[in-house]
């Protein structure tokens, strides 16, 4: 009897009639004598982590709980791959969930606030705060320093009051009190006042009428930083007379002073020499050797800023006379000439005429009179050579600095008898700065102690090395008849920079043309402030400009674009930014994305690059295939399970490559089906009793044949 015929075992298994019976084998996932008996494979506990388990035929399937995968819910799923924390956080993986840690300046769950630490308002006194990434920085208002704009800039600290005048220190300045007569910012000015007068001088003359002169000076005190020089005569007159007759000296004019007005007169014989007319009376005066009268400043002064054009004969030929070889000598005394046997003097009125002995003959001072040199027993003393004053040539250029050369002679005097030459260079190179007015300007002047003032004028040339203009006078403002002074009067101009005889007065009273303020026409732009020098000046800037007028506003060249980012820049000016934001899919490789303008113009740091973010070929395990095209973000990598390990023992089959240039998840794993594994078990059971059988079968029929 087949007992199988009636279908005994369920859900798919299979009979094998036995004698008197059957047996049941059972589809995977069934058993029981019947196969009635689903087997409950979530009976072992295999989900992980809270994971609710579903009992399948011949399997489950695992439901996780949040924050979990995997076919048992053994994966603990890393939220911070995807990079949740902005500015530099760290990222700490919680179940189901994540935690930011910010760098110091960040906050926010994802540190995505920059934290305003100017939010305190942490600058004093109207200070400006600048906030920056976890600091501040105060930018103060003048007067005031430090982190936070608290400290009072002392002023006084580098002692600005000159003269012991005290210092008080205010808000961005100072205040100095002066002391005595000083006066000034600084204290640095002080009027200049004169000195008493000096005694009379002795008589002009040791016969007939002189002249005694007093003098004082502006020394008591000079005039200190830019105080005033003192006002009034240096000089005042006496007369003076002696009883003795009076003989012609060759270089007097005994009636130059008739019909002039008191003062000081050249001699026009001679350059050394000079008159004092006081009542009419004529002093003939002395300058120290080597020195000529300057008629323009009323003083013996140095030859080359005299001025003198009187034609004196050389110092060759000896005739004449010089002013210093009487000096202490009673009148009439004759006087050798030191180093020219030849050459003898007489004093006569206080002034030295030279006279020269015969051709072939000496001055013998033991007899007094010109004899035989070998008579006169004259020795002339060795003269040591003297430099001339050095002669500069022109300066190079014609406006600005530029470099003239100096060249001077061993002849004042040359070496005689035997004296010592000159030690030193005859030329020698320094720097000059020329000074010429512009043709077709006219410089308008008046002048208060002048007899007539000059109002207008005309241009008929121009003066080297001078701020003035060769003027033509209008003819009702000066006593000139047909473009000509009338007699005793002169009219005219000199190249040091210096009017002369202005408006026909005898006297040739003067007045300086002051310097040109070369701040006067405002060069100086954007609120710099001007110092005046000598033909130039000088423009102190305002922060953040820059150049000779201070016309350029410092500013940084325009930032470059960054491929494949974006630019958000506040300006070019120093302090302002600039900040690139790499474009999706792209992130930083080098440089700074964030720069600032500097003083200098230029930005901080180096430019940056953006470059593709790209995650790489990701990981397989032994039990996969890789199924991958790109691998750029958002790109997703898809793994299959081999074969003969079809079942998904860990992680996804898929993986997405994140913004942070990683995969996202575990590098998946398989492995053969629990089933499988199973019936493979059966199968070899079952092959195994078969494989006996038919053995006993094959000796059963052996035996039985």
């Amino acid at each position: 009897i087949n007992e199988c015929a009636s279908g005994p075992c369920e859900h798919g298994g299979s009979c094998t009639d036995e004698v008197n019976g059957y047996t049941c084998t059972c589809a995977p996932g069934y058993n029981g004598v019947h196969c009635e008996i689903d087997i409950d494979e979530c009976a072992s506990g295999p989900c992980d982590n809270g994971g609710s388990c579903t009992d399948e035929v011949n399997g489950y399937t695992c439901t996780c709980a949040p924050g979990y995968n995997g076919v048992h819910c053994e994966i603990d799923i890393n939220e911070c791959t995807s990079g949740p924390c902005e500015h530099g956080g760290s990222c700490t993986d919680e179940v189901n969930g994540y935690r930011c840690s910010c760098v110091p300046g960040y906050d926010g769950v994802h540190c995505e606030t920059n934290i305003n630490e100017c939010e305190s308002d942490p600058c004093n006194n109207g200070g400006t705060c600048n906030d920056e990434v976890n600091g501040y920085s105060c930018e103060c208002a003048p007067g005031y320093t430090d982190d936070t704009c608290q400290t009072d800039i002392d002023e006084c600290a580098p002692l600005p009051c000159e003269n012991d005048g005290s210092c008080e220190d205010r808000v961005n300045g100072y205040h100095c009190s002066c002391v005595g007569q000083f006066y000034g910012e600084n204290c640095q000015n002080h009027d200049g006042g004169w000195s008493i007068w000096s005694e009379f001088s002795v008589c002009s003359t040791t016969c007939g009428s002189g002249v005694q002169i007093a003098t004082r000076d502006c020394s008591s005190p000079e005039p200190i930083g830019g105080g005033k020089n003192c006002e009034g005569e240096q000089y005042k007159t006496q007369t003076c007379s002696n009883e003795a007759e009076c003989a012609e000296s060759p270089f007097v004019n005994s009636d130059f002073c008739s019909g002039k007005a008191d003062g000081f007169y050249s001699n026009q014989l001679t350059c050394d020499a000079y008159y004092v007319c006081h009542n009419g009376i004529t002093s003939p005066m002395f300058c120290d050797h080597g020195l000529h009268w300057d008629q323009t400043n009323k003083v013996c002064n140095h030859p080359d800023n005299a001025g003198c054009t009187v034609n004196e004969q050389s110092d060759d030929t000896r005739s004449g006379y010089t002013s210093d070889m009487c000096i202490a000598k009673n009148e009439g005394d004759f006087v050798a000439d030191p180093y020219d046997c030849s050459i003898y003097y007489r004093c006569v009125h206080g002034a030295t005429v030279q006279l020269n002995c015969a051709e072939g003959l000496h001055w013998s001072v033991t007899l007094s009179t010109c004899a035989y040199p070998a008579d006169a027993n004259c020795t002339p003393m060795s003269v040591d050579g003297g430099w001339t004053d050095w002669s500069w040539s022109k300066c190079s250029v014609s406006c600005g600095s530029g470099t003239q050369t100096g060249s001077r002679s061993c002849t004042n005097p040359a070496p005689l008898h035997g004296g010592n030459s000159c030690v030193g260079e005859t030329t020698k190179v320094q720097e000059c700065n020329s000074y010429l007015c512009q043709d077709g300007q006219c410089l308008t002047v008046r002048c208060d102690s002048w007899q007539y003032a000059r109002h207008e004028c005309e241009v008929t040339g121009l003066t080297s090395n001078s701020l003035l203009y060769s003027m033509t006078l209008l003819k009702q403002y000066s006593p000139i008849s047909d473009g000509e002074c009338t007699d005793g009067y002169s009219f005219g101009y000199n190249t040091t920079g210096v009017w002369v005889d202005e408006g026909c007065r005898a006297d040739f009273t003067v007045c300086f043309i002051p310097e040109y303020n070369d701040c006067g026409s405002d060069p100086c732009q954007n609120g710099a402030s001007c110092e005046d020098g000598p033909g130039t000046y000088t423009c102190t800037c305002e922060r953040y400009f820059s150049g000779i007028n201070c016309e350029h506003r410092i500013e940084c060249p325009e930032p470059e674009d960054v491929g494949n980012a974006t630019m958000n820049m506040t300006g070019i000016s120093p302090t302002d930014t600039v900040s690139y934001t790499c474009d999706e899919y792209y992130k930083r490789k080098d440089g700074e994305m964030y720069r600032v303008c500097q003083i200098n113009g230029e930005w901080n740091g180096t430019l940056p690059t953006c470059e593709l973010i790209d995650c790489g070929r990701p990981e397989e395990h032994s039990t996969t295939q890789l199924q991958l095209f790109e691998t750029g973000p958002g790109q997703v990598a898809t793994y299959v399970c081999k074969e003969e390990s079809p079942v998904l023992a860990a992680g996804n089959l898929t993986r997405t490559c994140l913004m942070i240039g990683e995969w996202d998840g575990q590098t998946p794993e398989c492995m053969m089906h629990p089933g499988a594994l199973q019936s493979k078990a059966s199968t070899f059971n079952l092959s195994w009793i078969m494989l006996n059988t038919i053995i006993l079968i094959g000796a059963a029929m052996q035996i039985a044949n």
